[in-house]
This record gives structure tokens, sequence and C-alpha cells, in this order.
């Protein structure tokens, strides 16, 4: 059969660079892009990226494995420019797994919303990040400004007993401009949690046990520099997760045991931890949040924007 697909519009050709470079245009179900923009050529015998299936017709990378017809393919809805509206609006519903209210509106579990603007403060009450050298608020951030760290930056947030987290959610927008030589702190609850990159880039989650084991999700999906992509871990007690743009390439279930507690650590974001003094996190973070529940992958999906979340 023959696949025709409608040519994206000038809204979603513009948002298409923010979350189809990796793994997001992956679909289950019939042989299409999940969405037209994201559409990669395979023309030429050139390779599909991410487990994708070049397509005969159209010779385009897809997923499925059944071809759709042109009444099959559905309708893509423009996406709002990110300018228009913070994740989560009522402007851009499909950011915060509910549309309704602002980003950082109290909810369930949310304990440090960081949305950056001009400002690196907790939208809710305490846990304000403390910031060592020169951080920047550029206006180019995945909504508004973000917070742009460099290699003399530090950053952290003070030990507090709500950063006790027996299960957790840490997400935030990630905009790396080059990766360090280890471990570079996202998010790092020294000897706790933490979301890090590795030396190539790929989203590292990882928490350490009561006991003092060490349990990680690490994926194979490096980060693109300079480009932004949506990062979250989760972990419900059990089960540990890696989200890369609200798909899960990384998942272990560990009998390790509960999140440590206690100590006389804090939180670095965006800088070097404790453990590795002088790797730190080059580039931008943007609409950082940290949850004391685990948010699900359907919510993790909205957040990171994509146009299907089923």
């Amino acid at each position: 059969m023959t696949l025709t697909e409608p040519r994206p519009s000038e809204s979603v050709r513009r948002r298409a660079t923010r979350w189809c470079a990796v793994a997001a245009c992956m679909l289950a179900g019939c042989y299409r892009p999940a969405r037209p923009d994201c559409a990669v050529s395979c023309a030429g015998g050139a390779p599909c990226p991410n487990g994708l299936t070049c397509g005969a017709s159209d010779q385009l990378c897809h997923a499925g494995a059944i071809e759709c017809s042109a009444l099959e393919v559905p309708p893509i809805a423009d996406a709002a420019p990110a300018s228009d509206a913070g994740p989560g609006s009522d402007a851009a519903p499909g950011r915060d797994g509910g549309g309704t209210g602002t980003y950082c509106a109290p909810q369930q579990g949310l304990i440090g919303c960081y949305e950056f603007e001009n400002t690196a403060n907790n939208a809710l009450d305490g846990l304000d990040i403390t910031v060592n050298g020169n951080v920047q608020f550029p206006s180019d951030g995945e909504v508004g400004h973000a917070a742009a760290f460099n290699n003399t930056t530090t950053a952290s947030i003070a030990v507090d007993p709500r950063l006790d987290l027996s299960a957790f959610t840490l997400e935030a927008w990630v905009n790396p401009s080059q990766f360090g030589g280890d471990n570079t702190s996202l998010v790092n609850r020294y000897f706790h949690y933490a979301m890090v990159l590795d030396a190539k880039g790929e989203p590292v989650c990882e928490y350490t046990a009561s006991g003092g084991a060490l349990a990680f999700a690490a994926t194979i999906v490096p980060l693109a520099l300079d480009h932004w992509s949506h990062v979250a871990c989760t972990f419900d007690g059990m089960n540990l997760r890696t989200y890369v743009n609200g798909l899960n390439p990384a998942s272990t279930n560990t009998t390790a045991g509960p999140v440590a507690t206690g100590g006389m650590e804090g939180v670095s974001i965006g800088g070097a931890a404790p453990d590795h003094a002088n790797d730190f996190y080059i580039g931008q973070l943007d609409e950082l949040r940290i949850f004391s529940r685990v948010r699900t992958a359907q919510e993790i999906c909205m957040d990171a924007g994509l146009a299907s979340c089923m």
C-alpha cells in the first residue's frame, strides 16, 4: 500500500528539533514515522537509526511492521512554540501529564521545581539552589530562560530531611555543550541517588541502598550536543528506570534495598559532586523537577512533549 503523509506545519517543524533526534520517533502499530516531522530518509541504502526499518515504498525510516494506507495515517496537531507557554500550562496541555495549572503548581510528591527564570530558587517552599560561580540564565531555554553551567560552576541544595526519598522522580530538560571525562552531575545526592551523564553523554540513573550497594540503569542513547533533550529517572523501591525524550531505554530491577537516608550531603545540581570534584556539567538545564513519588511512563512521555503517549 502507498503511504502518504501530510507536510508538517512550520510550528511542528520548529519543535521537531527538540525531541526527534534520539529515539522519539519509535511508535508501535502500523508502519509509519511516529510523526511526519520525525521522518528520516533511507534512500540509497542509508541506515535507519534506533532500530527503525526502511520503508520500501517511500524510502523513509519507520517503526512498526505493517505499512499504513493514507487513511490510516492520523492528522498531526500543531505543537505550540516553546516560548508560548510553559510545560503543563493550558496552552501546552501535553507537557505535564494533565494540562491544568502551571508547571510548578503544588501536586502530589513535588518537592522541588526550578524553571530558572533568572533565578535558581525553588518555586515551592525552601530547597533553593545555592550557586557558586558564574551561572547565567540565557533566554534560549527549552521554555523561557534556562540555567547555563560551565567548568567553574557548582550549585547545590543544602541538606534537608525532605531530600530523603524512598521513591523518586528526577526530570529536566538538558542541553549539553560538551561531555566530560567521567560522569557529570545533573542531579546528584552523593551516596543516595543521581541523574548523570557518562563520558559519552549517555544518561544514567543510579541510587545507593542503605546497605551501601549501588544500582544503576545506564542507557546507550547519547544525547545530542547543543540540543534540548528530556531526561528523567524514576525509582519505586525496586525498579529503577531511565527515560530519554519520553522513552524508557534502560531499566533495572534491583533487590539492593531502600535508598540510603540521612548524611551530611545535599544535592548537587548541574555541577561537580563531591565524588567527582573536577567533572563539571557544561551546558544548560531547564524545567528541573524533583518528586518524592514515581511519575508514570505516560506522565514522563507527556512531560517530554511527545505527540502520542499511550
